[in-house]
């Protein structure tokens, strides 16, 4: 049963018929700093966990030794101290998606952490919209010591994932970060294909491969702090321009024959591109006007292969 309460859907667990099992993975690299409270809050949350999955890659800190302390707790299902680091955050969500065991996950981030309901009211806006593969909340940026920098976005309850592609992710506007959503498994093990070779933006193609095929729902809750720190990755790929030069391959990542973008709208997607090529080097500029032409490429031989279909059946007819 769910109730509506304060704004947020909530599980009644006396009269669930159909409760939901999430499996939660820590990718851990250098965040010993956070890393107690990031557990803490996973481990303490008031609906119950399925596992949680502890990836450290190889870390240079004290990580480890935090991790360890936890090793007793019978929720920890895997506990994998990397010998050498993977290169990606993403050949760690790879990682963890293979080794989970439930229909749902969640990633959280070794530097961010979480309110204590996240997991019961992102479960029970699962429960009211049971055709979405992503759940994802509000987001509260915070700093080193917890001190608020801003808010996220405030976003629709609920969104066809053709639609979210087409509106935002195709335009680089992604979702605030992966420790605010919920994400059916098998849908994310298939998306995170390949998502090794990104620094800065895999995780907008990520959402963007998922959303191809479900549907995405919103909790306008803030239950998620997102941390902006030295050692964020966010900063160095921004200052290298990489939101931009891999940012842009969200466009070749779309199937135009199931995402039906107009002409128009592909065209003034191409421009929202173009207008951030000034922010990178000479050479990164060559690499995105490339990328822009392999998409329209892409666009226009959907096109006409719509155009094609549309003319044999009338054909036929």
């Amino acid at each position: 049963m769910i109730i509506r309460v304060a704004g947020h859907y909530k599980l009644r667990y006396d009269y669930m018929n159909n409760f939901i099992e999430i499996s939660v993975i820590i990718p851990s690299y250098n965040h010993a700093s956070y890393l107690e409270q990031r557990i803490q809050t996973v481990l303490n949350q008031t609906y119950p966990i399925k596992e949680l999955i502890i990836l450290d890659d190889a870390s240079s800190d004290h990580s480890q030794k935090i991790i360890n302390k936890y090793s007793s707790d019978p929720r920890i299902s895997h506990i994998v101290f990397n010998e050498t680091n993977s290169g990606s955050t993403f050949n760690q969500w790879k990682k963890g998606l293979q080794l989970a065991k439930s229909p749902w996950v969640w990633i959280a981030e070794s530097d961010d952490y979480a309110d204590l309901t996240f997991l019961e009211k992102m479960a029970g806006l699962i429960q009211h919209y049971p055709n979405v593969g992503i759940a994802f909340c509000r987001s509260q940026i915070v700093d080193e010591n917890d001190q608020v920098i801003n808010y996220s976005y405030n976003h629709r309850k609920f969104s066809f994932g053709p639609t979210e592609i087409k509106n935002t992710l195709s335009s680089g506007y992604c979702l605030p970060n992966v420790s605010a959503c919920l994400l059916k498994r098998d849908c994310a093990l298939c998306a995170v294909a390949g998502l090794g070779k990104y620094k800065a933006s895999g995780d907008l193609i990520f959402y963007t491969r998922i959303l191809h095929h479900t549907n995405i729902a919103y909790e306008d809750s803030i239950l998620n702090y997102f941390r902006d720190h030295a050692g964020n990755v966010s900063r160095p790929a921004k200052k290298n321009g990489l939101w931009v030069t891999e940012g842009v391959d969200v466009i070749r990542n779309i199937n135009y024959s199931e995402v039906n973008f107009s002409v128009y709208t592909f065209l003034r997607v191409g421009f929202n591109w173009l207008r951030r090529v000034d922010k990178v080097t000479f050479k990164n500029k060559i690499t995105v006007f490339k990328k822009l032409l392999s998409a329209s490429w892409n666009f226009s031989l959907a096109k006409l292969s719509g155009m094609f279909r549309s003319s044999d059946y009338e054909f036929n007819s």
